[in-house]
């Protein structure tokens, strides 16, 4: 443990590992702005998926109040991810998705736009 109770794997990463549980049962973590603070990924098969990611990265899962198509992925029961099953017949890609913590939703869009960047979906 570092100075102040805190683990030095964390603190040399800069993140701030103060957690409180929300409403919805997900832990709550202060993100470190311009960072990953969250991945999801659509999957065609979530009984193949989970089974790939937990004897790879061993984690464990969950269901989500989103629903029975969307799972949490719980790594020492930590929520780090989320599948979502995506029906064949829809056109959509199968692939991860990272979510960055930004201090305004609108300005990082904007500043994504001015450089050529596009949202798919806007703030």
């Amino acid at each position: 443990m570092a100075a102040g109770g805190r683990d030095q794997d964390a603190t040399a990463m800069n993140h701030d590992t103060t957690s409180t549980t929300r409403e919805d049962g997900l832990l709550s973590t202060h993100s470190v702005y311009g960072a990953p603070c969250w991945v999801s990924l659509t999957s065609r098969d979530l009984k193949a998926t989970e089974e790939f990611y937990s004897a790879v990265l061993g984690w464990q899962w969950r269901p989500a109040r989103l629903g029975d198509p969307f799972r949490i992925a719980l790594a020492d029961e930590v929520p780090v991810a989320g599948i979502a099953a995506v029906a064949a017949m829809w056109q959509m890609a199968v692939a991860w998705t990272p979510y960055f913590a930004v201090r305004s939703a609108d300005e990082a869009a904007s500043r994504a736009q001015e450089r050529g960047g596009t949202a798919a979906v806007g703030p």
